[in-house]
């Protein structure tokens, strides 16, 4: 990596007192050091809140701005009163002297990839640069699709050349261009990206994301955005078996029209989704335990009851929800019930054991659960909770697949990697 001369700011404006220092830019992460800080700001963590600094704005001596969010403080040297930061996720702007971008600015387009797709999508390889799509050099997408917000996504497929001195290598690649119907926020840009990725993880249950992006802002300059935050937290391979007999054409539109329909789910059901949207993040059981139980809850609530506000209504049953579910499923995973030789206590079980998590906490005395409608003791440890888990998990993927119209799923797979 190469140091570099900077400036840094509290404020996109430049408004606020300036530091200087360093700043380091790899592939996988940015540092920067900040010096001469007087006593009360090295004992604030300079602007850190709970060991975190919300943003910094940072100049380098080339005029390449920086936007970093959320980095990490990891050393602070008393003698020469400096503070040293580590971020994974930022913008990088070069050769532009406008303000800083930001979560907050306006977005009119982006530039994306997923390698993944090139191993789940067989196309005829084409050829043209990152270039000739950022500014618009008259290269045709190979297809085009308008989402329900009328927002426009291309696809384009690339031969990078990749030369060394031993030999020549040609890398494909499928990129998108989305360009907005109206702007958004960054902030908002990012969660239909974030959509993206949950469609591919659903499709093909990696765990892999996209990382690195264009962002076009109002006056069509372009921006790197660049989050490594779960670079390496995650399960590459694609079970391109998971959807049976999927051209395509047809991967394509399943993906962007399922954006649309998660996105207008979550308008309705803001925190159903949470575990969806953090697929590549390993919860404890316990907690993936009430997330899953918080999602089929929800979708109970929308498909079977809808119009209850409340799962506190009256008409409203935790038993059962728990039954319809089990009782839906059971032929398609039979396998995952088969030691469970009282189904209908299955979903006391699971009602017993979410009820005491939100009430009691996860510790459960002695390991034993008193399940008090059929008045017998069961005893818990960590294999039960675990099966208890992918028991939500697999009925949670199977809504969610009805909820996107998403058929012939291949269930034996499913079972076997969630």
């Amino acid at each position: 990596m190469n140091s570099k001369m900077a400036a840094f700011y509290k404020s996109p404006k430049q408004e606020q007192t300036q530091y200087s220092g360093m700043i380091e830019a790899s592939d996988n992460n940015l540092e920067f050091k900040i010096y001469n800080l007087d006593e009360d700001e090295i004992a604030k963590n300079l602007f850190q809140r709970s060991g975190y600094v919300d943003e910094v704005y940072i100049e380098d001596e080339e005029g390449t701005r920086y936007t970093v969010l959320n980095p990490i403080g990891v050393k602070t040297t008393f003698g020469v009163n400096s503070r040293e930061y580590v971020s994974h996720n930022y913008f990088i702007s070069e050769g532009i002297t406008e303000n800083f971008i930001n979560m907050e600015s306006e977005i009119k387009g982006l530039i994306f990839e997923n390698e993944l797709l090139v191993e789940l999508i067989n196309h005829e390889k084409q050829n043209a640069s990152i270039s000739d799509i950022a500014f618009n050099k008259n290269y045709e997408p190979i297809r085009t699709i308008f989402l329900d917000n009328k927002d426009r996504v291309d696809e384009y497929h690339l031969n990078e050349v990749n030369m060394d001195r031993r030999n020549t290598s040609i890398v494909f690649r499928i990129k998108y261009k989305l360009t907005l119907n109206s702007p958004k926020k960054m902030k908002d840009t990012k969660k239909l990206l974030d959509k993206f990725n949950c469609m591919l993880h659903l499709l093909t249950l990696t765990e892999n994301s996209n990382t690195r992006f264009l962002v076009q802002n109002h006056d069509n300059r372009w921006h790197k955005y660049i989050d490594l935050r779960n670079k390496d937290n995650y399960r590459k391979r694609l079970y391109k078996e998971m959807i049976k007999d999927l051209n395509p054409e047809e991967i394509m539109k399943l993906i962007f029209e399922g954006i649309c329909k998660l996105l207008q789910y979550e308008k309705e059901f803001p925190n159903a989704l949470f575990i969806f949207n953090n697929y590549n993040e390993h919860s404890s059981v316990e907690i993936s335990i009430l997330e899953f139980y918080r999602f089929l809850e929800y979708n109970y609530k929308k498909k079977i009851m809808p119009g209850l506000d409340s799962p506190f209504n009256k008409e409203y049953k935790d038993e059962d929800m728990l039954k319809y579910y089990i009782n839906k499923k059971t032929d398609n995973i039979s396998k995952l019930f088969s030691e469970f030789k009282k189904l209908e206590n299955l979903g006391l079980e699971i009602e017993t054991l979410r009820n005491h998590y939100t009430h009691d906490g996860y510790y459960i005395p002695k390991g034993k659960l008193k399940i008090k409608k059929v008045k017998y003791i069961k005893e818990i440890d960590i294999d039960y909770l675990i099966k208890i888990k992918k028991i939500l998990k697999v009925l949670s993927y199977l809504e969610i697949y009805e909820l996107l119209s998403i058929q012939n799923v291949n269930v034996e797979t499913l079972e076997r990697f969630l």
